[in-house]
């Protein structure tokens, strides 16, 4: 058996590196880019994420990423202890939460929308529809 540890996809030294040359040349490097992208693509993988449907968590890593973007001037190079990955790793976060909120917002609406259309359904006996109400029960279910 071997005891070498896995290899870390984005350390200190390697965010550092690119911090301090974007801060020097006020453009955002391919590499700090990549970094950005493994740190919100990785973050999707923690447990209170598992459940979302992939679309929605691709949507969640693009608005990380662009979250990371729009703050890297934010981030102080000139501390004594600077600790990037928590930072970028923390604006992330917050995004995601961000994210779903809106998400949920967006569901509870779908939800909403169905049972007001079925409940007209049922009141209507012109619009009689056996059809449109099994899938509409079955949506307003799926929605919760």
């Amino acid at each position: 058996m071997s005891n070498k540890k896995p290899k870390q996809y984005c350390t200190n030294k390697d965010l550092m590196r690119e911090l301090t040359v974007y801060h020097e040349t006020d453009v955002i490097s391919e590499e700090l880019g990549k970094m950005f992208l493994e740190i919100a693509t990785r973050f999707t993988n923690r447990g209170n994420w598992v459940g979302y449907p992939q679309a929605v968590k691709e949507d969640f890593i693009g608005e990380a990423c662009l979250r990371m973007i729009s703050q890297v001037h934010k981030f102080d190079i000139t501390r004594e202890k600077p600790n990037p990955f928590a930072y970028f790793t923390q604006i992330c976060f917050h995004k995601y939460i961000m994210e779903a909120k809106k998400y949920y917002k967006h569901i509870n609406i779908q939800r909403d929308v169905c049972k007001k259309y079925l409940e007209e359904i049922e009141c209507n006996e012109h619009m009689d529809d056996g059809f449109l109400k099994k899938i509409l029960k079955e949506r307003v279910e799926d929605l919760g």
